[in-house]
């Protein structure tokens, strides 16, 4: 399974907090067999940043899932994993 990872931000990364959290969700899921690719972008306009985040993801031709996270929050480690595991479970589309 391929997933993007998507983080806009107006104001940058200023928390290590959600910086450590993105990369330990992203190694979860690595270590669950799931490939990522991350993105994020930095100062600009949170829209700006929405939608070349967007147009970057429909680039990825392989790439089935886009797992937004905002610049202000703290994930569990295994947050992406047990998303994907409900997905499968309810042969879903889309989650929120």
């Amino acid at each position: 399974m391929k997933i993007a990872t998507a983080m806009p931000s107006a104001s940058g990364f200023n928390d290590h907090r959600v910086t450590q959290s993105a990369m330990m969700v992203a190694n979860q899921a690595g270590l669950a067999g799931m490939q990522i690719h991350a993105g994020s972008i930095p100062r600009v306009t949170v829209e700006t940043a929405r939608n070349w985040l967007v147009g970057g993801f429909m680039e990825l031709a392989d790439v089935e899932w886009c797992f937004w996270m905002d610049n202000d929050m703290v994930w569990p480690d295994n947050a992406l994993v047990r998303l994907m595991e409900e997905a499968k479970k309810r042969n879903a589309k889309f989650l929120s």
